[in-house]
């Protein structure tokens, strides 16, 4: 007999709830199985957690149904609980996030009944050998594969300059996984770069690979999902939510271009995906590789510190050059065209010669900012604190925050004029000029506006198949490809995000440069990049086109640890949000006035409040407060004291207040 059971309900409230058990359902109960409970008058599914004999609770009401066999086993929950108190969010939030699709409809899922049966028997296929290994890899593989074996707790930081060979390392890890009888699970950052990875994982593993990301239907993960419960499949390949991928004979986990953003999940669940899939490496005692050509500062201090060993692939294979980079300095061409003489003349070239470009600009639509210049009329989004971008295809002034839009027509909505100046050049404008410079050019955009119309992989497999001879994008083409016939790759501008106020912005602006440099001269013929920017002097910039990452960290390790920013120092970031902009500002001095005294005895610094860079999204007013200090767990002793006050009956009416813990970005 169960009496009790403790229920978490994907609900902003970071505690479960007890419930007591019919005696026609204790037979049913256990950790992981989704159930039906009332809640303040209605009714919630949620997953019971754990079961007790007793409890002090005697108003607790009866569990109303369970709704299927557990959805997770005990690692999952282990895994979930922590991700709960670790990123001060509420279990059932955290247990909602780790189910394709979320809960709803999950127990009876077709997409799950439509993998039972299929439990295909793992093949032992012979190792093909694409190419020889090179003394670097050789090693790395044979460390990953020991680790692999020993079944211990392993983090491994895989530091490859692009075009080095790390996907083979990879798939000989996997390979020693399977062998072993394991499985293995490999994130990616974008879904425009698992689809190259997962074909080369098949090749190796044939069907017994799995994909699971959100631009998947909801029928095919939850069926990929059930296969990977089952066993059937010997490698997952995934965004950042597969990190909750079920793997019951889980043995390695794989993090490619680990140093990525994308990892950070920075609305309602506030998770890292490479820090939890090194938690839950630690729990399973297996191995976990961090792979990156530009490694995040974090991983770089913990392999120096020696959390992490640290195995280097310092050249490309087949002893190819890397690409000579040249800078272009904006500030003497002079005009407003996209593509600078040296670009145009390389592009020219290259075509004449029947190779393939790659462009890259991170900022899509056609213009940032358009101002009339007869009433100085600038279209602003309603609900956010931003300008409206346009958009040629199809023409509309567009939000990039809420999606909000609304028609762009040529002349002014405000005095009627057609002197529109239109600047902040993106995607559709690069398309646009290209198209009338180079008109015989073949020519493919890849940018979030084409992913979200599914054209992602049409795009890159054209493109692949040489039925393209430019390719123009933005960090979706960045990282991770590998077409060898690109022997051109130009940055059409690379101070997009040098100057924003972000501590990580020179970091990102290094790590895209070198990695979109790296897509050049894949192949047998050498590679070219020019990178067009108006300060050539910055060290970021510097350092990328003198391939010197070493100068680039020791100087950035050397300015974060003066100003007392990661890796030397731990934040959390607390966020207040509402539609009364009074009462977000008093809750955010409220609770900055609560913590400051005591937080600052311990050495944890309380910064703000102040608003955020963009204070209004979505049509809510948004303050923050930073807590900064050398030990993460008292840091986030603090923030928990501020939701714990948010969710008291002292807590300010209207306003949202959740911790972004470890924060990626500061805007």
């Amino acid at each position: 007999m169960v009496p009790f059971a403790q229920v978490a309900l994907p609900l902003p409230l970071r505690h479960t709830f007890t419930y007591r058990v019919p005696d026609a359902l204790s037979a049913r109960i256990e950790p992981g199985v989704p159930v039906e409970v009332p809640f303040r008058g209605r009714a919630r599914r949620g997953v019971v957690v754990e079961w007790t004999a007793t409890s002090d609770r005697e108003d607790a009401l009866d569990l109303s149904a369970v709704l299927g066999p557990p959805l997770f086993d005990a690692h999952l929950l282990q895994l979930t609980r922590w991700m709960a108190e670790y990123y001060l969010a509420p279990w059932g939030e955290v247990l909602a996030a780790a189910l394709p699709g979320g809960p709803s409809g999950m127990p009876a899922s077709r997409g799950r009944k439509s993998a039972a049966g299929i439990e295909e028997r793992a093949l032992a296929l012979p190792l093909p050998e694409p190419f020889t290994l090179t003394p670097e890899q050789r090693a790395a593989s044979h460390a990953l594969e020991t680790s692999v074996r020993r079944r211990a707790f392993a983090p491994i930081l895989l530091h490859g300059v692009t075009a080095s060979g790390k996907t083979e390392v990879y798939l000989r890890g996997a390979a020693a996984a399977r062998d072993t009888g394991g499985q293995t699970l490999v994130l990616v950052p974008e879904v425009a770069l698992g689809s190259q990875l997962v074909r080369e994982f098949r090749r190796r593993f044939r069907n017994r690979v799995g994909v699971l990301h959100s631009y998947l239907g909801i029928a095919e993960r939850r069926r990929n999902w059930e296969l990977a419960r089952r066993g059937a499949l010997d490698v997952v390949v995934g965004a950042r939510s597969a990190v909750f991928a079920p793997l019951p004979k889980l043995r390695l986990i794989v993090v490619d271009e680990e140093h990525e953003p994308a990892y950070k999940q920075n609305e309602q669940l506030r998770y890292h995906g490479r820090d939890t899939a090194v938690r839950r490496a630690q729990m399973l005692g297996i191995a976990v590789v961090l792979g990156s050509a530009t490694p995040s500062l974090e991983s770089l201090a913990n392999a120096r510190r020696g959390k992490y060993a640290h195995l280097v692939l310092s050249r490309r294979v087949d002893r190819r050059p890397m690409p000579q980079v040249r800078i272009v300095d904006l500030r003497r061409e002079g005009g407003t065209s996209q593509l600078s003489l040296p670009l145009r003349a390389a592009l020219a070239e290259r075509l004449a010669r029947g190779e393939q470009v790659v462009l890259f600009l991170n900022r899509r639509g056609h213009s940032h900012h358009v101002q009339c210049r007869a009433c100085g009329f600038v279209p602003r989004c309603p609900w956010c604190d931003i300008a409206l971008t346009l958009h040629l295809v199809p023409r509309a002034w567009r939000c990039h925050y809420c999606d909000h839009d609304a028609a762009a027509a040529a002349a002014c909505p405000a005095c009627g004029s057609r002197l529109l100046r239109y600047s902040g050049a993106g995607t559709q404008r690069a398309e646009r000029e290209l198209r009338a410079t180079v008109p015989a050019a073949r020519l493919l955009r890849l940018d979030t506006d084409v992913a979200r119309a599914g054209g992602t992989d049409e795009v890159l497999e054209r493109f692949g198949s040489g039925a393209a001879d430019v390719l123009l994008g933005t960090q979706m083409v960045a990282k991770g490809l590998d077409f060898p016939r690109v022997t051109l790759v130009g940055v059409l501008d690379a101070d997009v995000a040098l100057h924003l106020p972000d501590f990580r912005a020179a970091e990102r602006t290094f790590q895209l440069l070198v990695q979109v440099s790296g897509r050049s001269g894949r192949g047998s013929r050498a590679g070219e990049v020019l990178v067009q920017t108006s300060t050539p002097e910055h060290p970021a910039i510097a350092a990328a086109v003198a391939h010197d990452d070493r100068a680039f960290v020791e100087r950035e390790l050397a300015e974060r640890k003066e100003a007392g920013y990661p890796p030397h120092a731990r934040l959390v970031t607390l966020l207040f949000s509402g539609a009364d902009a009074l009462e977000v500002e008093r809750a955010a001095t409220r609770a900055a006035e609560m913590l400051r005294q005591e937080a600052e005895s311990a050495g944890v610094r309380v910064l703000g409040p102040a608003p955020q860079p963009l204070a209004r999204l979505r049509g809510k007013h948004r303050w923050h407060v930073m807590l900064k200090g050398p030990r993460g767990a008292e840091v986030r002793r603090h923030a928990a004291r501020a939701l714990d006050w948010a969710e008291s009956t002292e807590r300010p009416r209207g306003v949202r207040v959740v911790a972004d813990v470890d924060p990626v970005d500061v805007l």
